[in-house]
């Protein structure tokens, strides 16, 4: 009778840690949208993604409009969009070749290149910033 109990004990205990382990594994993978990039960064990087910089001895994970396995506690994934963003940039009292002063207001429409290397480049930049933060970054 004893044995009996321990058994299914045992049992209950299998099936909870089965459930766990789905749960982790279901929880890890992550994607996004056609227009959104995910940047994955920490240890363990592989595959075809993986974008290296020497100059600063970093590595990040870019995937763009898909998604991936992150593993929990070793890596981290951050969502950024890559939708056209507006800088306005206003230039005041400065010479022209002839000697007059001007005033200019402009506004430009960016983007983040399309292709892993340019995507890994600018999220060194703006990983992280809020939109206000981006733009005064970029003036």
């Amino acid at each position: 009778m004893l044995g009996m109990l321990f058994a299914h004990i045992g049992l209950i205990v299998l099936v909870f840690l089965a459930i766990v382990i789905i749960a982790v594994v279901l929880g890890s993978y992550k994607k996004v949208a056609p227009n959104e990039v995910l940047l994955v960064t920490g240890a363990l990087l592989t595959g075809p993604y993986v974008q290296e910089n020497k100059d600063t001895n970093t590595k990040i994970k870019v995937v763009k409009g898909g998604g991936t396995f992150i593993i929990p506690v070793v890596q981290q994934g951050f969502v950024q969009s890559l939708d056209t963003f507006n800088v306005d940039v206003d230039v005041r009292n400065v010479m022209t070749k002839g000697m007059v002063k001007v005033n200019a207001s402009a506004n430009a429409v960016l983007r983040v290149g399309s292709t892993p290397k340019m995507i890994a480049t600018a999220s060194e930049k703006i990983l992280g910033l809020d939109e206000e933060e981006r733009e005064n970054q970029m003036k």
